[in-house]
């Protein structure tokens, strides 16, 4: 009976259907139940004989899929006895499997072969491909065990070749598994036992993970020159794998120029995506992330790369890695740009896949400094310090100094951001961190510039101004070596820091400015909105007028962006600070209206004290004005009537402003009139007496400077003193005669100011001649640029008008002064007295 036509009756009986024609035509059982009775119907001999001929047949028909049919095949041989042409296949199917990431059925055709095969040779190679797929799965243990038993195999035939690569890849899982530590014992373990074999590939790749392990463990500077061997010997062995591999190890020394890093890892990624070497290229891409972030900050750059690594770990399978780079996407990608959604999706969908791994405990610090990042992202601050802490225990338990060095950071950022708002007494644990940081990795993996800022900012914080100073200047050394865009903006942070601290508030202005524009500038809206809180706080610090004001502005400006961010802690820790501002606000103004008050009534009672009207003196004309900066001043002047017709007059300026320089110089005024009559004739001894009774009735830092005169009408003559006051100039034909100093101001202490320096000295007025007297306020009066008016202009404009009436002469003088001020404020009392004889 034709097969056509005993396939057409089992059909019709129910047993089989016709399951495809095309390209074969293909019938199957109906039933399993139906397969199972048919097959155990067959004897044991006739079913082996039918395995081996389907097999056969598979062979002789299909020789160009004989991968695609492996597994098949496999089975076929294996049920019919042929346990050599079984073990063959399931290799097979195993090394076709790997090729496409199928890690599972890898793993289970590795071990079927392994239970067949008889050679050492074939259970060391066997082993070792059976290692890679539980590597893959994150099985990191069970394949650490694969290649011992390995490597014990392959000592034994002495294929030092293949034990320096397995020695290589148990470096590798070790290092997932235990930390840096554990891997560069299995390396160097190798070294030594593969030490004198010929160079190789595998040589070359454990001469390469013994300088990834040195990297890790916080020893570069070891690293450097076996990375660099380990390049040389990949190329000329034609090692792709390892010249890429070591590539990318060579772009994270941190003692490499940056420029030379970014171009390894490029080289690196290049190679290996062209080559389809997925797991090297995908810690390419991921390092390249991570530099581009050191060098530039770039975070849309940077976020291409890891997702690029995350899309090949995914295809191979790899779930350890892909957790390292999806912290990476969530911290220094997604929220530097303020993609707050995406990124507690993509750290939820990790911590999922985290408790699906074998061990999840191999990743939990990589977890917790995730949730660490995000939780001070958001502003809970407590919160992140207990994650920080966590994984900071586990670092330190596995010898990773990379993460280590990483949560030192972390705590710093954080707990100075919380100084901002709540008052940090405690730094001891940060500061101890970040010196263990500094001082145990040497030059490893880490951001030494980044570390010592944070320390000097720290130290800032804490008013140790010259240890942050120290700080500093070693940071601007460390940063000096090779300068890249982050590393400078890094030390203007810490600049800004120890300015705030130092009080420059210009220079902390000057800096957080070009904090924020670095920000904006790559789009970085959440540290940009930090900073817009911390030129609110510079503001708010210095005090002058209208920085209130534009705090607020600014505050609020912050509290919208983190709104709009969805990060309802910050902005509400924000509208807290606002509502502080606007009670301090009312309560300032409350008390600056009073305050009005009372000066207005004290500049009224000062003003009291001025002469009503200047002295009419036949044959002579007098003018004087005073215009106070403040309610109150500190300047005054003064008519004093004397014996025999004299009469004195006084100039003043207490070298004070407001309500103090007031009573001050309500003091001295009153002294001097109650002394004036003892000496009328001796205006040095005046000066000398009232010095003494200021001396001896104020405790205070104040003085003031008088310049004293007394005029007799009848004669002409003026006997004056002048106690360290402005020189009086006397305007005669042709000259401007200067009436300088004769002794100190008063109210300086004593033993400084001898009585002899409190000189008499006289001189004569003609009819004609002008008495020019002033304060400070006449010539440093300045324009909004900051040009003071100065004496040469004081002297030209009076000479100019010369010939006038004192008064007209007055009026001139503070006509020039305000035209030449404009719109600039005053800080200083101006007080003018003129005397003519006519």
């Amino acid at each position: 009976m034709s097969l056509a036509r005993q396939l057409s009756q089992l059909e019709t009986a129910g047993l089989i259907r016709l399951a495809q024609t095309e390209p074969d035509l293909q019938y199957v059982f109906r039933h399993s139940l139906v397969q199972d009775a048919s097959y155990q119907s067959l004897l044991r001999n006739d079913r082996q004989r039918l395995h081996r001929a389907v097999g056969q047949a598979i062979e002789r028909l299909y020789p160009e899929r004989l991968d695609e049919y492996a597994a098949m095949l496999a089975r076929h041989f294996h049920r019919a006895g042929d346990h050599g042409a079984a073990g063959k296949y399931y290799q097979r199917a195993g090394d076709a499997a790997l090729a496409s990431y199928a890690n599972r059925e890898a793993e289970s055709h590795f071990r079927q072969a392994l239970d067949l095969s008889a050679s050492d040779t074939e259970r060391a190679h066997l082993l070792s491909r059976l290692a890679q797929a539980l590597a893959r799965r994150s099985r990191f243990e069970e394949a650490m065990a694969a290649l011992r038993e390995a490597i014990e195999l392959s000592l034994s035939l002495g294929d030092l070749e293949a034990v320096s690569s397995l020695y290589a890849r148990l470096g590798r899982a070790a290092s997932t598994a235990a930390g840096p530590a554990e891997s560069l014992k299995f390396c160097l373990e190798g070294l030594a036992a593969t030490g004198g074999a010929p160079e190789s590939g595998g040589s070359a790749q454990l001469v390469h993970e013994t300088a990834r392990a040195y990297v890790f463990g916080g020893e570069a500077v070891r690293a450097e020159p076996l990375c660099r061997r380990a390049l040389e010997m990949a190329e000329r062995q034609g090692a792709v794998d390892v010249q890429a591999d070591a590539l990318a190890t060579l772009g994270i020394l941190p003692q490499v120029a940056a420029k030379e890093r970014l171009s390894a890892l490029r080289q690196a990624a290049e190679l290996a995506e062209a080559h389809g070497l997925l797991a090297i290229a995908a810690r390419a891409h991921h390092n390249l992330g991570v530099e581009i972030l050191k060098v530039h900050e770039d975070a849309r750059a940077s976020l291409r790369r890891f997702g690029r690594a995350a899309q090949l770990q995914r295809k191979r399978g790899v779930s350890a890695d892909l957790v390292s780079t999806s912290y990476l996407m969530v911290g220094y990608g997604l929220l530097a740009l303020g993609d707050l959604v995406r990124a507690e999706e993509l750290l939820a969908s990790t911590v999922q896949r985290a408790q699906n791994l074998p061990d999840p405990d191999n990743v939990q610090h990589v977890l917790d400094y995730s949730r660490g990042y995000l939780a001070a992202f958001k502003g809970e601050f407590d919160e992140a310090l207990d994650f920080y802490r966590l994984a900071q225990s586990a670092s330190l338990a596995r010898g990773d100094w990379q993460w280590l060095f990483g949560c030192s950071l972390g705590m710093a950022d954080v707990l100075l951001e919380m100084d901002r708002h709540q008052r940090i007494e405690h730094w001891a644990e940060v500061e101890e961190a970040l010196h263990k940081a500094i001082v145990s990795t040497g030059a490893g993996l880490v951001d030494r510039v980044g570390l010592r800022c944070r320390l000097s900012a720290v130290y800032a914080r804490q008013g140790r101004l010259d240890e942050a100073r120290q700080a500093l200047t070693e940071a601007e050394r460390e940063a000096a070596t090779d300068p890249t865009p982050v590393s400078s903006m890094t030390l203007r942070r810490a600049e800004l820091e120890l300015a705030m601290a130092e009080g420059k508030w210009a220079a902390a202005l000057e800096a957080v400015e070009d904090v924020a524009a670095f920000h904006l500038q790559r789009e970085h809206t959440p540290r940009w909105a930090e900073s817009l809180e911390t030129r609110a706080e510079i503001h708010l610090r210095r005090g002058q007028p209208g920085d209130p004001e534009l705090a607020h502005v600014l505050l609020r400006q912050a509290r919208d962006t983190y709104q709009e961010l969805n990060l309802p802690v910050r902005a509400a820790r924000i509208d807290s600070r606002l509502g502080t501002l606007r009670t301090e606000a009312f309560a300032r103004a409350r008390h600056d209206d009073m305050l009005s008050q009372e000066l207005a009534v004290a500049g009224r009672i000062q003003a009291g004290l001025l002469p009503e009207k200047v002295p009419s003196i036949p044959g002579w004309e007098v003018a004087a004005a005073l215009e106070p900066a403040r309610e109150t001043s500190g300047d005054f002047y003064d008519f004093v009537p004397l014996p025999g017709g004299c009469l004195g007059i006084v100039i003043a300026d207490v070298a004070d402003k407001g309500a103090g320089a007031a009573l001050y110089m309500a003091l001295t005024r009153t002294l001097l009139r109650s002394t004036a009559g003892l000496c009328p004739e001796e205006p040095g001894q005046v000066l000398a007496t009232v010095n003494e009774r200021i001396l001896a009735e104020t405790h205070t830092d104040m003085f003031v400077t008088v310049f004293y005169a007394v005029l007799d009408p009848e004669t002409g003559t003026i006997a004056y003193a002048n106690g360290g006051h402005n020189p009086g100039y006397l305007f005669q034909p042709g000259e401007a005669r200067a009436l300088t100093s004769t002794g100190m101001a008063l109210g300086i202490g004593p033993g400084m100011v001898p009585d002899a320096s409190r000189q008499t000295r006289h001189l004569t007025l003609s009819p004609g001649d002008t008495l020019l007297l002033y304060t400070d306020g006449a010539i440093d009066a300045r324009t909004p640029e900051g040009e003071p008016f100065g004496l040469q202009r004081l002297l030209d404009t009076a000479q100019a008008h010369l010939g006038l009436s004192p008064v007209e002469i007055q009026a001139a003088i503070l006509k020039e002064i305000h035209d030449f001020v404009g719109t600039a404020p005053r800080f200083d009392d101006l007080t003018l007295a003129l005397v003519a004889r006519t």
